[in-house]
């Protein structure tokens, strides 16, 4: 195990009280015991560890480069969720006020799609 993996104990007491079984982290009364879990039937899983591939390979050539305007397009993307959002508040005000059969598939449609946008942006 790494180093982040240590196991921490941690006192477990079963207590019946009134037919019903539970587990907790205190003592429900003064002659509780603490419980130990039967770990036999237990099974655990140690992944590989993780190995840097053997080669990089280089860039492949001709490939258009995207121009550096990384602040535009952040400006950009920032209007597009705000607008999403605001799409999205405008729905639910709709619907809070009331609505009938056809408007409210309308108004679901409409809000599914601006989510499935939202979620397509990446918008927080």
């Amino acid at each position: 195990m790494g180093p982040l993996c240590a196991l921490a104990v941690v006192l477990v007491y079963r207590c019946t009280v009134g037919g019903v079984t539970t587990f907790s982290d205190r003592p429900c009364a003064p002659e509780a015991v603490p419980y130990e879990p039967d770990t036999s039937r237990v099974s655990t899983y140690e992944p590989p560890p993780v190995s840097p591939p053997l080669t990089s390979a280089p860039p492949p050539k001709n490939v258009p480069r995207r121009r550096a305007s990384g602040g535009h397009d952040q400006v950009r993307h920032a209007a597009e969720c705000e607008r999403l959002s605001n799409g999205l508040r405008d729905v639910a005000a709709r619907m809070r006020a009331g609505y009938n059969a056809k408007q409210g598939e309308q108004l679901r449609e409409r809000k599914s799609k601006l989510e499935r946008q939202r979620r397509a942006q990446k918008c927080p």
